[in-house]
């Protein structure tokens, strides 16, 4: 009888363990790229929306494949990195890029991570005046990290903005310098939500 007891009680535990484990299974949903329109780019998967705004140019998805490699089969759910969108103006200050990375790290390991690699770059040098921050953009909270990349004579701020979704790390990267920081609020401030 002490033994069925033993055996039921275990029994139970297993069924309440699978339960529980069932719960906690990810199953992210299936990557879609996004798309780019004629006044911007939109992802439902993002739930992101960017109108262009005025004076800025959007790079067409084929300049993006061509610069990334993609080719007609590349299929952008089975890739690491895909670069959704990049605008920019002109005299290529500032700009803004969406990129995807299909990863299992979280935005601090993310950013410790990039930062890392961006004190190794040899024909460069980054400096990060600050702390990571977080920023709504859409509605949805971003980590940021700032910095201060020295290209030669000129200094270059960069903005680095994650979030995870899914298993993967949505990436806005914001290019600009001294003169072109104010446009760094009507770039963040042309996205809406889906």
């Amino acid at each position: 009888m002490k033994g069925r007891k033993v055996m039921i009680i275990c029994t139970i535990v297993i069924m309440v363990s699978v339960i529980f484990a069932g719960c906690s299974i990810f199953t992210p949903k299936e990557y879609k790229r996004g798309t780019i329109t004629e006044t911007g780019w939109e992802s439902e998967y993002l739930n992101l929306r960017f109108t262009t705004p005025t004076g800025y140019i959007m790079v067409t998805a084929e300049q993006l494949d061509m610069m990334t490699g993609f080719d007609e089969n590349t299929d952008p759910a089975q890739a690491r990195l895909v670069v959704e969108m990049l605008t920019t103006t002109t005299n290529r200050l500032p700009n803004l890029h969406v990129g995807v990375e299909k990863n299992d790290v979280k935005e601090e390991e993310y950013l410790e991570t990039s930062k890392s690699l961006a004190l190794n770059k040899e024909d460069m040098s980054y400096t990060f005046p600050g702390e990571v921050t977080k920023l709504k953009v859409a509605g949805k909270t971003y980590k940021q990290l700032s910095s201060e990349v020295t290209i030669g004579d000129q200094v270059i701020l960069q903005d680095l903005l994650v979030r995870k979704v899914d298993d993967r790390m949505v990436v806005i990267t914001i290019t600009y310098d001294a003169q072109t920081e104010t446009e760094k609020d009507v770039l963040l401030g042309a996205f809406t939500k889906f």
